[in-house]
């Protein structure tokens, strides 16, 4: 079947609004697309349910075909590398932390004490992360459950699979697996019914169709626009209770309304990419493509690099040099990506 390339623009621009954020180089130009990481829905929402939804459109098409056992080695074997990344850079990122003086503010979470054998043994269990490419234990886990998902939606279960997801989410707590893997269980659903879901919405009646697509864009830009101005302009938050606020749209929770708004936002942003992909192809597609098509290798770059330029970013620094910096950045992630897709490493 043919890559559905919109899905590859989305995964780069949030990448790169992952990065402007980790980067956190502001007062900067990029502020107007990045909201400083503090919107009601972040990147990281739509890069764990496009992520999901790759999952379902690629592996399950193998499961749908019959290639089960390839589709559950290849999940099994990109698992076992992800966790293999993920605990190697939180033991780098961790040594460096100790050792270099004044590298620990490079971000908040470094363990302080316990031995040494305790910190491998925690690393080892993804009990402990450290560093900008902290999703990537949980993405490794994910991969796994991605299997029993996909199983039972080879068996026709599909209302099992959002029951369960929907389960472990309302029994979540603050367990972070519990709380973000309806993002991605949700995701490889969609993925793995999208040929058929794409179908069924191109064959509603026109007038259904326009009316549906209003209602999501009208909601997505009163809910937009409501963030910005709690983010940008303390004077409208002080409206508002801070406190309900924080508590509506919680991330370490993912509370209600959040998971729903980010559902609406990125179907939203689909949609809207999806239906003019020819033009976002021709005039940003030499830049999102490359990046969204390496993402989970982009984004290990990004923390490498933003651990590498610590001590320029803990610098104070006024718009023109954050815009600088953030360039550099860009521009660096952009021609690492390139090199990726050329030398056949794609993600």
């Amino acid at each position: 079947m043919p890559r559905v390339q919109a899905f590859d623009l989305l995964r780069g621009y949030l990448l790169l609004v992952i990065l402007v954020d980790h980067l956190y180089k502001f007062p900067s130009f990029f502020d107007l697309f990045t909201g400083r990481g503090h919107l009601w829905v972040s990147a990281a929402e739509g890069f764990f349910l496009i992520s999901g939804v790759m999952v379902g459109l690629i592996r399950g098409g193998e499961v749908r075909s019959g290639r089960v056992y390839q589709a559950y080695q290849k999940l099994s074997r990109r698992a076992f590398n992800i966790y293999i990344w993920s605990i190697s850079l939180t033991f780098l990122y961790t040594f460096f932390g100790h050792l270099i003086k004044g590298y620990v503010p490079v971000k908040s979470g470094i363990t302080d004490g316990g031995s040494f054998v305790s910190i491998v043994w925690n690393t080892l269990l993804l009990r402990y992360s450290y560093g900008w490419a902290d999703f990537l234990n949980y993405y490794a886990v994910f991969l796994l459950w991605a299997i029993l998902v996909l199983f039972l939606l080879y068996r026709s279960s599909v209302w099992i699979v959002l029951f369960l997801s929907i389960g472990l989410w309302v029994l979540r707590g603050h367990n972070f697996y519990f709380v973000w893997q309806i993002l991605f269980v949700v995701g490889i659903v969609v993925g793995y019914f999208f040929r058929e879901l794409e179908k069924n919405f191109i064959e509603l009646p026109s007038k259904f169709r326009l009316a549906l697509c209003g209602i999501l864009f009208c909601v997505t830009t009163i809910t937009l626009i409501a963030s910005v101005l709690f983010v940008y302009f303390p004077g409208y938050g002080a409206m508002l209770s801070s406190e309900n606020i924080n508590l509506w749209f919680d991330k370490a929770t993912l509370s209600p309304l959040r998971l729903i708004l980010a559902m609406v936002w990125f179907t939203t942003f689909f949609v809207f990419v999806r239906r003019d992909e020819d033009l976002f192809l021709r005039y940003l597609g030499w830049l999102l493509l490359p990046i969204g098509r390496n993402s989970l290798s982009i984004y290990i770059f990004q923390s490498v690099l933003i651990y590498a330029l610590y001590p320029i970013l803990s610098l104070p620094a006024g718009f023109l040099t954050n815009f600088l910096i953030n360039s550099f950045s860009i521009v660096l992630v952009w021609l690492v990506a390139l090199y990726f897709t050329r030398h056949k490493f794609a993600s």
